[in-house]
């Protein structure tokens, strides 16, 4: 049983008479950006907007014999699996009438002309647009002057749409606090993860000391008991941990999460110049699961600012 985003991209294939891996990509971008219904997100990559997911699934698709590539082409050898709600069907024929027949190098022109913040990390766009094209997107690349401390968690969201978050946030270091760093998003497992960021040339930090362990949640039910006895030990135990992730503000002169910067100026404003504030371009993303700056991230920004 396929899910629907693969019968999209069979469907896709099965309408061209073999489609390369970057023309693929931009054109199921095409059909997904900004619509009301998407079946994958998008990161900005070597060749523009890139989906991991979408890989991911190609493979899958030919190793389970419903595609074959054959001299860098994808082309569609078993479609009958095909099932997809009219409105993606009208999506996707409209990208087919519209686009396919655009060489690569022109879809990838178009493509970087009308999304120019998804090809800030392109090797191409340099050898294929204008100067004066190449300024809008230097233009999207992300202002990093002003300090920050992140909360980005994953709950919710796909690996690209995750990664996506972080490049467009101008993130340098991913610092996981996550006590066992497993999910059932085999994407955001330890390895997994670290290996996306690698690619995206964000440096990945585990530091599991600093969060709840599975056998903490389990031995206490009461949430409020639980943090409170996590802020305890981490008030007594965690300054080490927490002076390593001063000592790696002061090295990469970057931490964000907005919403804390009363803690972030009273927890290492001293340490750091005067100047910190306005000239370095390097940031810091402090990760934790939850989404919103909830209990646990209140209480490790707390110790943070008592160490």
């Amino acid at each position: 049983m396929l899910y629907k985003r693969q019968q999209e991209i069979l469907y896709l294939i099965s309408q061209q008479n073999g489609i390369g891996k970057v023309k693929l990509q931009k054109l199921m971008f095409l059909a997904n950006y900004r619509q009301d219904e998407v079946s994958y997100d998008f990161v900005p990559y070597k060749y523009g907007p890139y989906s991991f997911i979408l890989q991911k699934d190609l493979d899958y698709l030919v190793r389970n014999n419903f595609l074959i590539f054959k001299q860098n082409k994808y082309r569609a050898i078993n479609p009958n699996y095909i099932n997809i709600i009219p409105k993606r069907r009208d999506i996707l024929n409209n990208i087919i009438s519209r686009y396919s027949m655009f060489s690569t190098k022109k879809l990838m022109q178009y493509v970087y002309r009308k999304y120019p913040q998804f090809a800030i990390k392109s090797c191409k766009a340099n050898s294929i647009l204008s100067a004066a094209e190449m300024s809008k997107i230097k233009a999207n690349i992300p202002d990093t002057t002003n300090p920050s401390l992140f909360t980005i968690g994953y709950e919710g969201k796909s690996i690209d749409k995750y990664l996506s978050y972080l490049v467009f946030s101008g993130i340098k270091v991913l610092i996981d606090v996550r006590a066992n760093a497993i999910s059932m998003k085999p994407e955001f497992n330890l390895k997994q993860l670290e290996n996306f960021c690698n690619l995206m040339d964000i440096k990945y930090i585990h530091i599991p000391e600093l969060g709840i362990s599975s056998k903490q949640r389990k031995a206490i039910k009461d949430k409020k008991i639980l943090f409170q006895d996590f802020r305890t030990n981490l008030t007594s135990n965690g300054s080490y941990y927490l002076n390593k992730i001063r000592e790696l503000a002061i090295t990469y002169k970057r931490i964000a999460l907005p919403v804390l910067k009363l803690i972030l100026k009273n927890a290492i404003g001293a340490l750091l110049p005067k100047s910190f504030m306005m000239n370095y371009p390097k940031r810091i993303n402090w990760r934790i699961y939850e989404e919103k700056n909830t209990h646990c991230s209140k209480n490790l920004s707390q110790s943070f600012s008592k160490v």
